[in-house]
């Protein structure tokens, strides 16, 4: 299990890093089989990336991650790990749930108390972006901030769980080389995650993550 920084560029090559290291016969990226298809589309090739339309908490999550480095969306760790695995003729897979089964998902999670929530929330990072020691502190905090309330969390943890259920589905398929599966997502899901691949008896590895650069102006 790799988790990185959702758009911190210099996060892509310790990806790179983490998976030419490995045995990995598959790559799992935390993301809906239609992102990954719209990655491959748009992002495989190096060409001129197209413009990513940005929310205004995405928008103020990126100005406040560009004090730990350059940012850029959609997230260079899993155009990284695309690049990687289709260099290698390796197969990638989006585990998330899909588009629709995630729409269903937030129907039957999200009242009308966690919207009016999530939308003062996202106010308040819009004017005063938070403060934190990483990039992957700010990861976290930022997560935690943005997605308040108990709806929310059902949310987080009916999607972490298909996640896990399409990773038993593509290890079935696998077969003997399951072990040899390299999952990439965002930092902040590893603490919801690793508890449920623990309990699902999976043999897992967590990548160690490289020592945390200060933010700019700050010594480190």
């Amino acid at each position: 299990m790799v988790g990185a920084v959702r758009g911190l560029v210099r996060e892509a090559s310790w990806v790179e890093t983490v998976l030419t290291g490995s045995s990995a016969g598959s790559v799992a990226l935390g993301l809906s089989p239609e992102d990954v298809s719209a990655l491959e589309r748009h992002f495989l090739e190096p060409q001129e990336e197209p413009e990513v339309p940005l929310s205004p908490s995405e928008t103020a999550y990126a100005r406040a991650l560009a004090r730990f480095g350059e940012v850029r969306l959609p997230s260079p760790s899993y155009v990284a790990a695309l690049r990687w695995a289709h260099g290698r003729g390796i197969p990638v897979a989006g585990v998330d749930p899909s588009s629709d089964h995630y729409a269903d998902l937030f129907v039957g999670s999200i009242g009308a108390t966690d919207l009016l929530r999530e939308g003062f929330a996202e106010r308040s990072l819009t004017r005063a972006p938070l403060s934190a020691a990483s990039a992957e502190e700010l990861a976290r905090v930022w997560d935690r901030k943005l997605h308040p309330g108990r709806g929310h969390r059902k949310l987080m943890g009916a999607s972490d769980g298909v996640l896990v259920k399409n990773l038993e589905e593509l290890a079935r398929r696998m077969g003997p080389g399951a072990d040899r599966m390299a999952l990439i997502l965002d930092v902040e899901r590893t603490d919801r995650l690793l508890p449920m691949l623990t309990e699902g008896g999976w043999p897992y590895e967590v990548a160690e993550r490289p020592p945390p650069e200060a933010a700019d102006g700050e010594n480190p």
